[in-house]
């Protein structure tokens, strides 16, 4: 972009000056300049190494490197014909019941929400209890599809079996390629786990490869499910939850002399 105006830039482009400047408006820009002071600022901070003795700076350097460092074992580890399967399993399923607790379990509401998006309606729950339940109604061909970490988690496997002995499919997802989980499983997508560090960025690592791991099914299942983009009734119904407009400027009085 470098310092071309909205103009040459419409010119290079092949398009007008207005569509220049409502494209940078739609991203939440006021204009062209503010676009391209953002992108200079990102760019400088994306080069410029933390300065020594700032805390936070490094913490967040640490972090950051921490989820790069995991996303590249996660892609290396994966088995791409698992991976396959699973989405096979998903997509013929009947029900799909979600498992997630402890620290993990807000990717429960994650996956059922993020499937519906693609027309795969699944379940979950937050409490044990409840999960176990639910696992034993589970009919053959359907899915339990058990998100944890070490596979070694005494409730997840016991909804999980619960769920197996129904003869439904068990998907495990897990960061190592062996545990407890992983041998009930019909079907494991180990997503591995780099060098131990500290905890806060070892949870960081996990959730953040457990997370993908759910995108990716939702986007082999929008494929295979050939799911059509969310309708302006799916995206009203969402934004009218999250989104709320701004309220105009108050004018200001103008003082009499």
């Amino acid at each position: 972009m470098g310092e071309l105006s909205a103009a040459k830039l419409a010119a290079e482009a092949g398009t007008s000056r207005a569509t220049v400047v409502r494209t940078c408006q739609s991203l939440g820009y006021s204009g062209l300049s503010e676009l391209r002071d953002t992108l200079i600022s990102e760019e400088r901070a994306a080069t410029s190494p933390p300065e020594e003795g700032d805390p936070a700076a490094s913490a967040l350097e640490r972090t950051v490197v921490a989820g790069i460092e995991q996303i590249q074992s996660m892609r290396s580890i994966l088995d791409r014909n698992q991976f396959a399967l699973a989405v096979d399993a998903l997509a013929a399923a009947r029900r799909v019941l979600v498992v997630t607790l402890s620290d993990l379990a807000v990717l429960g509401h994650y996956a059922v929400f993020h499937f519906a998006l693609v027309g795969r309606t699944a379940e979950a729950a937050a409490d044990p209890i409840t999960l176990h339940t639910l696992a034993t109604l589970l009919q053959p061909g359907d899915v339990c599809l058990a998100v944890g970490h070490s596979g070694t988690n005494s409730l997840t496997i016991r909804v999980a079996q619960a769920a197996a002995d129904t003869g439904a499919t068990v998907i495990a997802v897990t960061s190592f390629a062996r545990g407890a989980l992983a041998e009930l499983a019909d079907i494991h997508l180990a997503v591995g786990t780099t060098r131990p560090d500290s905890f806060t960025q070892t949870m960081t690592r996990i959730r953040l490869s457990q997370m993908l791991i759910i995108d990716a099914l939702q986007n082999a299942l929008a494929a295979r499910l050939d799911a059509a983009p969310p309708t302006d009734n799916m995206i009203r119904a969402v934004t009218q939850y999250t989104y709320r407009r701004p309220r105009p400027p108050a004018r200001r009085r103008s003082r009499k002399a």
